[in-house]
């Protein structure tokens, strides 16, 4: 398994949840490598127990192209490969 450069930010909410494990590295340390197999399962938990809040995570993998956003609200997910250029924009439609 490679190693993945995590980013994750709220980017909705009225206040600012814990964050522990995992999710506290990607959110404080943006864009180090790290290896985070239970990526979405942590974080829909997360977002479920707080459902007022947008949670982003942003991915790069090792190969080159391998970039891609989720996004998080009440414990479900929208994922999206990125373009080099921008991101995809978040559509509440796609939560799943």
């Amino acid at each position: 398994m490679g190693y993945t450069r995590y980013g994750l930010t709220v980017v909705e909410g009225a206040s600012v949840p814990e964050l522990d494990g995992d999710a506290q590295y990607a959110a404080l340390c943006r864009g180090e490598p790290a290896t985070w197999c239970d990526a979405e399962k942590d974080l829909r938990a997360l977002s479920a127990r707080h459902p007022g809040v947008l949670f982003t995570l942003d991915g790069e993998g090792e190969e080159v192209g391998d970039r891609w956003r989720t996004y998080f609200c009440g414990g479900l997910a929208q994922a999206e490969r990125m373009p080099a250029w921008e991101p995809p924009p978040f559509d509440p439609a796609k939560l799943r």
